[in-house]
């Protein structure tokens, strides 16, 4: 791995720089609107006060560096980035919430004469506690032209976001993402913190978006042995895993300058 530049909280630390992006998504080229991608069976283990739904509906932008003008600065400003957003769909025999990470993964929004593309390609939970949840996301961002169907601009971003509890319904946010070009060098860095609020505890989730979430679970601990925790001590015989977009978390990343939830 590159080297290592800007650490968040002393904790995750951004990398110095990203490989190119696939050929396919250089400015230029003609994107296939229809591809679909095939997401993995991945499940994490969450932290039970992580669990639920959240609601964020501010953001204050803590810091912000443009690597090309070699500046920096402390803006403290709030802005609106409203986002709701799950974490865990399934519990265990033992108590232990499952949350679907389904990556990669795709997430749209529509502009007046372009479309904006993520293509989330990595997302795991590098630390997850009863104190911190830390979460590493890599994405690729396509502007795409709505009447020639070219991509008009690429860019890589690497989010870091860390949460914490603060009570039963809240809890906080800390945010840094890194902006690079389609060459993979980087171009500017936002760190945001927010204060979320939840408005749902944990429920299951048997399907969302057209995904059996609960056959991918009982797939899943199958998988690795651990049918003996399904509840009710179901056996799941593996099968293919299906092809379904989305992540299973919510509405997808938010528009920058928002956070990846």
């Amino acid at each position: 791995m590159p080297g290592l530049s800007y650490t968040i909280e002393g904790k995750i630390e951004h990398v110095e720089q990203l490989p190119p992006v696939e050929r396919k998504f250089t400015p230029g080229a003609h994107f296939d609107l229809s591809a679909e991608l095939s997401p993995d069976n991945v499940w994490i283990k969450i932290p039970s006060w992580l669990a639920g739904s959240w609601s964020a509906r501010d953001e204050t932008a803590v810091f912000y560096q443009d690597f090309k003008k070699g500046i920096s600065r402390h803006p403290n400003e709030q802005f609106k980035a409203k986002q709701d957003f799950t974490y865990g769909q399934q519990m265990d025999k033992s108590g232990q919430i499952w949350h679907y990470m389904g990556v990669p993964y795709t997430s749209k929004s529509m502009h007046s004469s372009y479309e904006e593309i993520h293509e989330v390609r990595e997302k795991r939970l590098v630390r997850g506690d009863d104190q911190v949840a830390e979460f590493r996301s890599l994405y690729t961002v396509l502007f795409i032209d709505n009447f020639t169907s070219n991509i008009q601009r690429t860019q890589q971003q690497e989010s870091l976001t860390t949460y914490s509890p603060l009570a039963d319904d809240r809890i906080g946010m800390s945010a840094s993402t890194k902006v690079f070009d389609a060459g993979g060098r980087a171009q500017n860095l936002q760190r945001n913190e927010a204060i979320i609020k939840r408005y749902r505890h944990f429920t299951p989730i048997n399907e969302k978006d057209g995904k059996d979430l609960r056959a991918l679970f009982q797939q899943f601990m199958a998988s690795r042995g651990q049918a003996n925790l399904l509840n009710g001590g179901a056996v799941f015989t593996p099968t293919s895993q299906g092809s379904s977009q989305g992540s299973g978390q919510g509405s997808g990343p938010a528009n920058k300058p928002g956070s990846d939830f």
